[in-house]
């Protein structure tokens, strides 16, 4: 273990590793497309964690630093390739609990598997800004962070987004 990992502490990285894991396994099998791949990613990421870890920061930091050690581990195996978008059957064990009402259970299940194939279908610069500020709940600095952009680019990145996504599923409602 380097210095600063002793420095940290094992118990720290660990306790990291665990809360993370989830997270960054999710952001990397939207960005890959491919669960395995994004479980041998997950796997490199942490491992680059426990042999570099940071200084001791604070949690947001720190969180946002792990995500931009995943994004790099992404980039470096995806090259310049853009990634597949995911499938919703790789992600199907992450639908939430839909209620009891099975007509109604239906029409939310197709509603989100809508939203989802919009999102998959998003370029991928627009895609990240979406998961990683609303399906991770990261705060708009801590995007930027991560992908090493401007906030400004990250607004209107978000809003981009917003706009062709909105514009996709109100397609899909106007289809008979």
């Amino acid at each position: 273990m380097s210095q600063q990992a002793a420095a940290i502490g094992r118990p720290a990285i660990t306790h990291l590793v665990g809360c993370l894991y989830q997270p960054v396994y999710d952001y990397l099998c939207w960005l890959t497309g491919d669960p395995d791949v994004a479980s041998d990613l997950t796997q490199e990421t942490f491992i680059r964690v426990w042999r570099y870890p940071p200084e001791a920061r604070d949690g947001r930091v720190l969180r946002a630093w792990v995500f931009k050690v995943a994004r790099n581990v992404y980039r470096r195996h995806a090259g310049a390739a853009e990634p597949e978008p995911v499938s919703p059957e790789a992600l199907e064990d992450s639908l939430p609990d839909l209620g009891s009402e099975p007509l109604l259970d239906i029409r939310r299940a197709q509603d989100i598997g809508a939203a989802r194939r919009a999102v998959e279908r998003l370029p991928e610069a627009y895609r990240q800004v979406i998961v990683l500020h609303n399906l991770e709940g990261m705060k708009l600095r801590e995007v930027a962070e991560v992908l090493d952009e401007p906030i400004g680019t990250v607004k209107s990145r978000l809003a981009t987004a917003f706009r062709i996504l909105r514009r996709s599923l109100q397609s899909l409602e106007e289809d008979p």
